[in-house]
C-alpha cells in the first residue's frame, strides 16, 4: 500500500464582515470621525484602550512574520542563503514577492501540488488584504459594544461623499491572526517540500 503523501496544513475560516458605507456628517467631530446609522445608544470615539492597540498591533506582528515567510520561500525556489537571499528579496513590495512566488512554486513543486499551492497562494493573498486594512485604516471605537472601527479611503466607494467603514471584534482579529499563522505553516511545508525536492535531484 502506498503511503498517502502529506497535505499541507489548512487554515481555519474566518466570517466574513460586510463592509459598511457610511455618508460623512457636514458636522465637525473628533479627528473627522463621523458616521450616521447609529443607535441612539451608540457613539464613535477615536480612543482606543491599549487592549485594542495590542490586538491590531498583534496582527501587524504576525503579518511581518508571514512576510518573512515568503522571503523564506523565495530564498529555498532560488538555492539561496542569507544574506544572500536578503540581497534579491528585500526590497521588493509583498506584491511583488507574491507573484514571484508564485511563478516560481508552479515551476519547482510537482504537478499534484499545484492545486494546494495555489488555494495557499488563495490565503496569503486574503492575509495580505487584512495587513493593509490594518496598517493604513483610521481607527475607531463603537461604543458601548466596545467594537473596533476601521475606515479606510485606500479604495473609496463610488461616491465621494461616502468612506468604507469594517467592524472588527477581538474574536474576529483572533480568527485572521490564525489565518495568518496557518499561511506560515504552510509556506513553511512547500519550502520544506522544495528543499527535500533538491536533495532528492529532482528539481531541474
Amino acid at each position: 500500500m502506498k503511503n498517502k503523501r502529506q497535505r499541507p496544513p489548512k487554515p481555519e475560516g474566518v466570517p466574513a464582515t460586510p463592509r459598511t458605507k457610511h455618508k460623512k456628517s457636514t458636522a465637525p467631530q473628533a479627528n473627522n470621525i463621523s458616521f450616521v446609522n447609529l443607535r441612539p445608544d451608540q457613539h464613535v470615539t477615536p480612543d482606543l484602550t491599549p487592549e485594542d492597540e495590542a490586538l491590531i498591533g498583534r496582527l501587524i506582528v504576525r503579518w511581518s512574520r508571514l512576510e518573512g515567510c515568503i522571503h523564506s520561500f523565495l530564498w529555498a525556489c532560488l538555492d539561496l542563503s542569507d544574506p544572500v537571499g536578503r540581497i534579491v528579496t528585500a526590497r521588493h513590495d509583498a506584491e511583488t514577492n507574491i507573484a514571484t512566488m508564485t511563478l516560481l512554486g508552479l515551476h519547482y513543486l510537482p504537478p499534484d501540488r499545484h492545486r494546494d499551492f495555489k488555494l495557499a497562494i488563495k490565503q496569503i493573498k486574503r492575509c495580505q488584504a487584512y495587513r493593509n486594512t490594518f496598517a493604513h485604516a483610521t481607527w475607531a471605537r463603537v461604543e458601548p459594544e466596545k467594537i473596533l472601527l476601521a475606515v479606510t479611503v485606500r479604495k473609496p466607494p463610488p461616491d465621494p461623499q461616502e468612506m468604507l467603514a469594517e467592524f472588527f471584534t477581538a474574536r474576529r482579529i483572533g480568527l485572521i491572526v490564525n489565518l495568518m499563522q496557518a499561511a506560515i505553516e504552510q509556506i513553511a511545508f512547500f519550502a520544506t517540500e522544495l528543499h527535500t525536492l533538491r536533495e532528492q535531484l529532482l528539481l531541474r
